[in-house]
């Protein structure tokens, strides 16, 4: 008996090539046009704040390693502390950056973290000496965010006070390593070019590095985002915080609605700290559209 057997056209590259790509979510769609325009040795960090894990999943599946997060916990909406436990066994070399502002109550929290990378929020003495307590039993990276705009609203220590702040981490706390410096752009130096608070930052670790007699190119400078990080890179940055680009619109509101306006006020209440509160405004714009309803 004779087999006959048909052969199959070997299918091109190209349509190959256009059947993976339609194969990709969007949300590796969008990390693929990020990566696209970064310039080489920047690294970035996915800001998947406010967005579920399996966001954060795909992202890794597509090879992203480092992720930023500004809150360990938030009522009703699982962030850092969830995200991490969740996906420690199926992503585990996954980097998790901690980007929001520190409460000093909350940083043994933060350095329990399952593959806690960095901290990029260091502002005071206070906080290094708490977190050098806490990470005694680890390795714990960590910026120290420069309010290069010394706009009263924004944490940070001020470009002059980070330069002392910095100096103090290496003379004293000796399980934390000084990574670089790290900031949050005004609104009003956003469209300029170049941005004059990219260049603070940059003069901030020049000056660190000249007092401590280390490598500039040793200390990295963490910023710009998704609306401004060409220019941020144009001026030095070597690492990039980047969300909306990437996950889209962050729908954070959603899961409040369940909760009553006196439950929410609850909410804004023990959110109150003797030190730091800065989940409380986050409450407050929460309750300021409830109210509005």
């Amino acid at each position: 008996m004779n087999t006959c057997l048909r052969s199959v056209p070997l299918l091109p590259f190209w349509y190959l090539r256009s059947f993976q790509t339609r194969m990709l979510t969007t949300t590796q769609l969008n990390l693929d046009s990020v990566r696209s325009q970064l310039n080489e040795h920047v690294r970035l960090v996915a800001v998947s704040k406010y967005h579920p894990a399996e966001s954060v999943r795909e992202c890794y599946e597509h090879n992203q390693r480092h992720f930023g997060e500004n809150y360990v916990q938030v009522s009703g909406l699982l962030e850092l502390e969830d995200k991490a436990n969740q996906l420690k066994d199926s992503c585990p070399e996954i980097k998790w950056h901690y980007i929001g502002q520190v409460q000093s109550n909350k940083i043994p929290k933060i350095c329990s973290i399952p593959n806690l990378f960095c901290v990029e929020t260091v502002e005071s003495e206070k906080h290094c000496a708490a977190f050098e307590k806490a990470a005694a039993k680890l390795n714990s990276n960590n910026k120290l965010k420069v309010n290069t705009s010394r706009e009263e609203q924004k944490g940070g220590a001020s470009p002059e006070e980070a330069v002392v702040l910095g100096l103090y981490v290496r003379r004293e706390c000796h399980h934390l390593e000084l990574n670089g410096f790290m900031t949050i752009g005004s609104v009003e130096n956003s469209d300029k070019i170049p941005n004059p608070d990219f260049d603070v930052l940059a003069d901030v670790r020049k000056k660190f590095a000249e007092a401590a007699g280390v490598d500039e190119s040793s200390l990295e400078l963490s910023m710009g985002m998704s609306s401004d990080m060409d220019t941020a890179m144009k001026q030095g940055s070597t690492s990039v915080r980047v969300g909306t680009a990437i996950f889209g619109m962050r729908e954070f509101i959603k899961p409040q609605w369940s909760l009553s306006l006196q439950d929410m006020k609850k909410v804004e209440e023990s959110s109150e700290e003797k030190e730091d509160d800065s989940f409380r405004p986050i409450c407050k714009f929460f309750l300021a559209i409830y109210s509005d309803l």
